[in-house]
């Protein structure tokens, strides 16, 4: 009876400690916390590295701490790292791991070392992940011995995938003239042969090289291609096999296009392009018929990069281009066309352009520019200042491929009559043929365009004034070169240098900020939390597609919750379609170059832009808008670089059929 009395008393105080336990860690926020958390939403909102931001990473509040922690990393001062790594010592794995992505992205010899170091001693599976990508982002020359060995020594699938990819994210950088030992290419090559997470990782590491292609194990990629479980990896080790342009390569390669998963018939077609004719013709010809559009256009593009050589399908492509329903396959198939028969692509394009505006136009004019033929100048001209603002840039930017000597008097006053209307597309476009040409009569008309161009929305065409200024070469234009110094977009900021320095020689590069100011109200926690509680419905001409916002994103949830509730979305265009990668819509001019008026910070995060995940499009760090992409397969390279916000839930087969020119009809909010 004692033992027993004695063992319910012994429940009854652990049920206590644990319950106290619980209530500690389950404690709701005081309003005090809730304060914090806004202020450091409001520092990072302004890129504010703030001794207050120091302070919240030391906190003893977890949820204080990691924001803070988050913060530091994608404001990025340097002076944060001591920081950042003096929290890769705390005992919450949550809180290391947050200082390893935060280091990432602060980059530094200081935080490679300490991210390697503690790697090696870490236990936590999650941390060990974070900080392998993070090393991939801030490795140097020597790291690729240190993924090699990582490789070799360990056996979890999820830590061989973060390996892989910070393998690949750091062959993304500036790799061709470093050693890259084969044994790692091959180590890699054996894992994409596996299952998933590992195998998408390593055949995403094999994609990212730019080295000598002879190093690449073609007999083992090969081999892996068949063997791998994973689409995704299959999809990869095409591409790669793709750049070995060897003949066996291109027969695996063959086989692949009947393979009945669309995203790796799309790449094993891109592939084909690097591959020897006699070998690849015949095969992509074949999927001129595919019932999947994207498997169509791959194909065409394939075709057109194999340039004359392909000029026996021509017939082909000018049959598909007459007759398919598609205005996106008809403008692909014209493109490729003006590539590999040229004088039949301009027969085809002139004879469009004869008749009553059709939404081929655009196409033909573009086709009229790749083709290059001086005695069309004078005809890409009339469309330089036409009212549809797609056929004035497919005309400029055909101009562009012209010699300076084929620019008449004529065609240049019909440029410069179009800077003076300051529209963004067009004067980015004009001002970089006037940096080419180094056009000096063109300066008043680039240097009134760029101080008509204020909006966020501009800066792509504020930068290339900036630079066309800088190679005309003129002193008369410092005053506005000085005044740039002062903008509050670092983009323009740096193009305002690089133009000081051509033409003074006077290096202005430490006025270069480390971020770019906004000048906006963050939002409340109220409206945060509110957001992340929505979830958007898409409805396009092909299907609805619902969206969920994710948390790692707040402040591009909220803006884009913003912008469906006033209707912002509707009747827009899906602008960009690139096969088996992204699909990106939601800008009003519906060329790219719009926005809605001002910038949201980028909020680059650990949620991976896998397939399906929802991205926000920019021209650069923190120019981010209303532009949105949605991931059609799972594109790693773009972790850490671009804001993801939300995550497709319903309707993924709707946005693999997206086409260009497809309809937003409306977007709505639901809860």
């Amino acid at each position: 009876m004692k033992i027993f009395l004695t063992l319910m008393l012994f429940v009854f105080v652990s049920q206590i400690a644990v319950a106290r336990k619980q209530s500690i860690k389950r404690r709701p926020a005081s309003s005090s916390d809730s304060s914090t958390i806004q202020k450091i939403q409001e520092l990072e909102d302004h890129r504010l590295s703030s001794p207050v931001l120091l302070e919240a990473a030391k906190s003893s509040e977890r949820t204080i701490a990691h924001a803070a922690l988050i913060a530091l990393g994608r404001i990025g001062d340097p002076a944060s790292v001591p920081t950042l790594v003096q929290a890769l010592r705390r005992k919450d794995n949550k809180l290391k791991t947050a200082a390893a992505f935060a280091l990432g992205l602060a980059g530094g010899d200081i935080s490679l070392k300490n991210l390697q170091q503690h790697y090696r001693f870490e236990n936590d599976r999650i941390f060990k992940q974070t900080a392998l990508v993070s090393i991939g982002r801030v490795g140097d020359a020597k790291t690729t011995d240190f993924f090699l060995n990582v490789l070799k020594s360990e056996s979890q699938p999820n830590i061989l995938a973060a390996a892989c990819q910070g393998l690949g994210i750091l062959l993304s950088g500036e790799t061709k003239t470093w050693d890259i030992p084969r044994e790692l290419l091959v180590q890699a090559t054996k894992l994409a042969a596996l299952a998933d997470p590992a195998a998408t990782a390593c055949a995403f590491s094999l994609a990212r090289f730019k080295g000598e292609p002879s190093l690449l194990p073609i007999d083992e990629l090969r081999d892996a291609l068949v063997k791998t479980q994973s689409l995704s990896a299959k999809a990869l080790i095409c591409r790669v096999l793709g750049t070995t342009k060897n003949a066996a390569a291109g027969k695996a390669l063959a086989k692949e296009l009947e393979h009945f998963s669309p995203a790796v018939r799309i790449e094993a077609a891109k592939a084909l392009a690097g591959i020897d004719p006699n070998e690849s013709l015949v095969p992509l010809s074949t999927k001129l018929s595919d019932p999947v559009s994207s498997v169509v256009a791959a194909a065409l593009d394939a075709i057109g990069r194999q340039g004359p050589k392909a000029s026996k399908l021509e017939t082909l492509v000018l049959k598909l281009q007459k007759e398919n329903k598609s205005p996106w396959l008809r403008e692909t198939a014209l493109k490729t066309l003006a590539l590999i028969s040229p004088e039949t692509a301009r027969r085809r394009a002139l004879e469009i352009l004869a008749q009553p505006k059709t939404e081929d136009w655009v196409a033909s004019v573009y086709a009229l520019g790749e083709i290059g033929n001086t005695a069309d100048s004078e005809k890409l001209a009339q469309f330089v200042g036409d009212s549809d603002r797609r056929l004035s840039l497919a005309a400029v930017d055909g101009l562009s491929t012209l010699p300076e000597a084929k620019f008449s008097a004529g065609i240049k006053e019909a440029l410069m009559k179009v800077l003076e209307a300051a529209d963004a597309g067009l004067g980015a476009s004009i001002a970089s043929l006037v940096e080419k040409h180094k056009w000096r009569a063109f300066g008043p008309s680039i240097a009134k365009a760029y101080l008509a161009f204020k909006s966020p929305d501009h800066i792509e065409a504020r930068v290339a004034a900036l630079g066309a200024l800088g190679q005309i070469g003129d002193s008369s234009y410092m005053g506005i070169l000085q005044a740039a110094l002062n903008d509050g977009e670092r983009q323009v900021v740096i193009a305002a240098v690089n133009a000081i320095k051509k033409i003074s020689g006077n290096d202005e590069s430490s006025k270069i900020p480390l971020n770019s100011r906004v000048e906006s109200v963050t939002p409340s926690l109220s409206e945060i939390k509110q957001a992340l509680r929505t979830n958007v419905i898409i409805k396009t001409n092909r299907g609805e597609i619902e969206l969920q916002m994710q948390e790692q994103a707040p402040l591009n949830a909220v803006n884009f919750v913003r912008l469906v509730k006033k209707g912002f979305y509707d009747k827009k265009t899906f602008h960009r379609v690139v096969p088996n990668f992204v699909v990106q819509g939601g800008d009003p001019r519906g060329d790219g170059y719009g926005g809605p008026g001002y910038s949201v910070r980028d909020e680059v995060s650990s949620f991976s832009h896998q397939r399906g995940v929802v991205g926000m499009a920019t021209a650069g760090k923190d120019t981010g808008g209303c532009q949105f992409f949605i991931n059609l397969a799972p594109n790693l390279h773009l972790d850490g670089r671009y804001t993801a916000f939300g995550k497709v839930i319903r309707g993924m087969e709707v946005a693999d059929r997206l086409e260009v020119g497809d309809q937003i009809i409306n977007a709505r909010v639901v809860f």
